[in-house]
């Protein structure tokens, strides 16, 4: 890389630490990549806080609040994020305009007036849709894999609708090209 570069191996040591003087500082790679990006930002306004936080010393003397570190907040398309069910509730209670103008909290003080039970009645539709699709991906997964039929089959146990299940997703980004 240093040679690619053009970089003496020290000069990229001394661009990798929080203490640029301090030569005992080991080898830090989020700062280096802080250093050397023209840009810097966190995912969340809370994540751009602590990075600043965690960071500020990289630019000593500049105020916290002015730590070239940002933030964003990935929007949503909310028409295509949100449930078809959920979608014709709000139309039905809300009004079309609730998709137009997602942020007027003069549109959403309507919520309330959802009747609970359509609402528990649309989750609960939409859970078990969850259980279906996820026992399907499996299946498909195991199959895939070489799974025994009987293994297979288990999958139809996987998830119980009734329960309180927490997952969680990660997003990746496809690569362009080979590697």
């Amino acid at each position: 890389m240093c040679r690619s570069m053009q970089m003496p191996v020290k000069d990229l040591l001394t661009l990798s630490r929080m203490n640029p003087a301090d030569a005992q500082e080991p080898f830090c790679m989020p700062v280096l990549a802080l250093r050397m990006a023209l840009r810097s930002n966190g995912v969340s306004q809370m994540h751009g806080e602590v990075s600043r936080e965690i960071f500020c010393r990289v630019w000593p003397g500049v105020p916290l609040s002015e730590v070239p570190i940002s933030a964003i907040t990935n929007g949503v398309h909310v028409r295509s994020w949100l449930s078809v069910e959920m979608a014709h509730l709000f139309d039905r209670y809300l009004g079309p305009q609730w998709a137009a103008d997602p942020v007027d909290q003069t549109i959403w003080s309507g919520v309330d007036s959802i009747p609970d039970a359509e609402l528990w009645r649309s989750h609960e539709r939409l859970r078990e849709r969850l259980v279906v699709d996820t026992r399907r991906r499996l299946k498909a997964q195991m199959r895939s894999r070489g799974a025994p039929p009987t293994e297979v089959e288990l999958a139809d146990e996987v998830l119980d609708p009734e329960a309180l299940t927490v997952g969680f997703a990660r997003r990746f980004a496809p690569t362009s090209g080979p590697r």
